[in-house]
């Protein structure tokens, strides 16, 4: 069914692999919106009950007055277009350490997919810094990752407490990247 919705162009760097839709992916994609707005009203409805006060619930989010099917679809159909355009753009955001939500991760979970399935985001961050461009191969990604950690601030007993995580999260990244490598066949 997916392969109906949209087709995933698999990159090397897999933080850069783009999802371009068909037109039932779109209506799939308009519809996940759609749900994840009521899902969010209603919760917030919920909330305003068990306050009894729908001023409070004005002001945490929803506005329940004056949003007629034209506003809401015309949200949707906005929101829809902002997706579209991030499938095709690069992970960036809580999954690769970036301090904001991702808005691919976002459109891509209105899919029912992941393109970085497993992918943690202290391995993500390694994997994102690992790629230095769109022509960076993985087998150069694994090299850069497998380099000793040399950071540019402080003094060692500044960040020696933090070497072997930073270590763990090579290792998970560089795992992960081998796993990526094998099952979409990148050499």
């Amino acid at each position: 069914m997916s392969d109906m919705l949209y087709t995933i162009e698999w990159a090397a760097n897999p933080i850069a692999t783009k999802i371009r839709l068909t037109e039932a992916g779109r209506l799939r994609l308009k519809l996940g919106i759609a749900m994840d707005w009521l899902e969010q009203a209603w919760c917030c409805a919920k909330l305003a009950r068990e306050q009894q006060d729908l001023k409070w619930a004005d002001s945490h989010h929803f506005e329940f007055t004056g949003v007629d099917n034209d506003t809401l679809a015309r949200a949707i159909d906005r929101r829809a277009a902002t997706c579209e355009r991030e499938l095709a753009e690069s992970h960036c955001g809580d999954c690769t350490c970036v301090p904001m939500s991702c808005a691919k991760c976002y459109a891509e979970s209105m899919l029912g997919v992941d393109t970085i399935a497993g992918l943690g985001k202290y391995p993500g961050a390694v994997v994102a810094g690992a790629f230095a461009g769109e022509r960076t191969t993985i087998a150069e990604a694994l090299a850069q990752i497998a380099k000793p950690i040399q950071p540019s601030w402080g003094m060692p007993a500044d960040w020696s407490p933090h070497m072997e995580r930073w270590q763990q999260e090579r290792r998970d990244a560089t795992a992960w990247l081998e796993q990526y490598q094998r099952t979409h066949g990148f050499k």
